[in-house]
């Protein structure tokens, strides 16, 4: 073998193993880059349960005191459990309570608890056959309805007669043809005459996709002296088991229709203010209470209520 061979196979060598070292410390270098990018990830989503469960825990203090209809939001301002809360000066219906907290040492969280009670229902989840029951408390004005997909609606109408004694009145809004029944035809037109409802269409709004009628003027109840409305449950029916919708409840006389829900919304952050680590909670309690759909059927006979 002559020396120049030699020679040319060493510098092959050499420029292979040159090359398997630049590999190597390229393949260790993005380890590290890896390493450390998921480590401060990890931090970061430590840090950001640990806001959030700061966060909830505050949401869950103020529901235990005051989740329940019979509590008034306006107490908050006096009450010596929960010092910092103030009413919202834009804002009558809302109270803003602020806490401080070093649940976890040396990371401080700031959280901020709005509370209002509402009286339009929004994006409410409501599964398959599971009721949603509406407090009328005598409101006769109107009510429109909106959901995301295809579903027909169980309305029962429950009113005070001139005797004091308790009734219902039912009736199905059923544009998409989702229940195989008789009323399997344009309920917004109702040609035969069959609904107790007075449907119509929701401005802007496809006919499968929402609903409005007027309380006073459903079929039978005829609100003249001291008949009073009481409540409207709307129960969702799909064909399907596990499906859901999103419902919108808005009552166009809002001055005279009664506060639905209370909402508890948190905002929390630690004191960087990472925006990594910033958490939104947000919790909804009906104020009305809520029935198992059992009963809407096992209370109630010929429109009346045992």
């Amino acid at each position: 073998m002559s020396m120049e061979t030699k020679i040319i196979k060493k510098g092959q060598i050499l420029l292979i193993t040159l090359l398997v070292l630049m590999v190597t410390g390229i393949g260790i270098i993005g380890v590290i880059i890896i390493i450390n990018r998921d480590t401060a990830q990890t931090s970061t989503n430590q840090k950001y349960q640990q806001v959030y469960n700061v966060a909830e825990n505050k949401i869950f203090t103020l529901i235990n005191k005051y989740g329940a209809s019979n509590k008034q939001l306006s107490a908050l301002v006096d009450d010596p459990d929960f010092t910092d809360c103030v009413a919202d000066p834009t804002d009558s219906t809302k109270y803003n309570c602020t806490f401080v907290s070093t649940d976890f040492g040396v990371l401080d969280v700031l959280t901020t608890v709005t509370i209002q009670d509402i009286r339009d229902i929004s994006s409410t989840i409501i599964p398959k056959d599971t009721p949603l029951t509406l407090n009328l408390s005598g409101y006769t004005g109107g009510l429109e309805f909106q959901w995301d997909k295809d579903t027909a609606l169980d309305f029962l109408f429950v009113y005070q007669d001139t005797s004091g004694e308790l009734k219902s009145i039912s009736d199905t809004y059923n544009p998409s043809n989702v229940l195989d029944s008789p009323q399997n035809y344009n309920s917004i037109l109702d040609p035969n005459a069959l609904h107790k409802f007075d449907y119509n269409l929701v401005a802007g709004v496809a006919q499968n996709r929402g609903v409005s009628f007027v309380v006073g003027s459903i079929a039978g109840f005829n609100p003249v002296g001291t008949k009073k409305s009481v409540s409207l449950t709307i129960t969702p029916r799909m064909k399907n088991k596990g499906e859901s919708i999103s419902l919108n409840a808005h009552a166009t006389s809002q001055a005279t229709f009664p506060t639905q829900a209370r909402t508890f919304a948190a905002v929390a952050n630690e004191s960087s203010n990472s925006p990594e680590t910033k958490v939104n909670v947000k919790t909804q309690i009906y104020l009305y209470p809520q029935e198992d759909g059992f009963w809407d059927h096992a209370l109630l006979s010929n429109g009346s209520i045992f």
